[in-house]
């Protein structure tokens, strides 16, 4: 089974880090909490700061697993962590740090469309709200 670390990071602001996956790769154009495959030997956390210094040269702090999931034939570790700093993209199209809610107006991957519903309709009740001219939510 194939082992795979994904990082549901955030900001001091509490804006989550999501990734728009790129041209010529499985689910090109849709978003995701960024991570990769283990390597031997690796544990989850380590996977995911290896995996982000990588792809996105984003150093993380306070890496703990929160959720686990298998799906056709992989194995999914989702890992909260905390960063800082700025992602630099290498092999992604997008990336964007959003509050929480604003993760249902995106397309998400299949293996985290289910989080990343979570994660948006767990987030703190709005206080106000109106419709911009363009039919777009703001929030307050």
């Amino acid at each position: 089974m194939i082992e795979v670390s994904a990082g549901i990071i955030s900001r001091p602001d509490g804006h989550l880090l999501v990734c728009q996956r790129g041209e010529g790769r499985k689910n090109a154009h849709l978003w995701e909490f960024p991570g990769g495959k283990r390597e031997a030997g690796e544990s989850a956390a380590d996977c995911l700061r290896r995996e982000l210094l990588e792809e996105l040269s984003l150093p993380v702090r306070n890496v703990r697993a929160v959720y686990e999931d298998e799906a056709q034939g992989i194995h999914f570790t989702f890992l909260r962590g905390e960063t800082e700093a700025e992602p630099v993209p290498t092999e992604h199209e997008a990336v964007r740090f959003l509050p929480a809610r604003a993760l249902l107006t995106l397309p998400f991957c299949p293996a985290d469309t289910e989080v990343a519903r979570a994660l948006a309709l767990n987030a703190p009740p709005l206080r106000h709200f109106f419709w911009d001219f363009d039919g777009t939510l703001m929030d307050t």
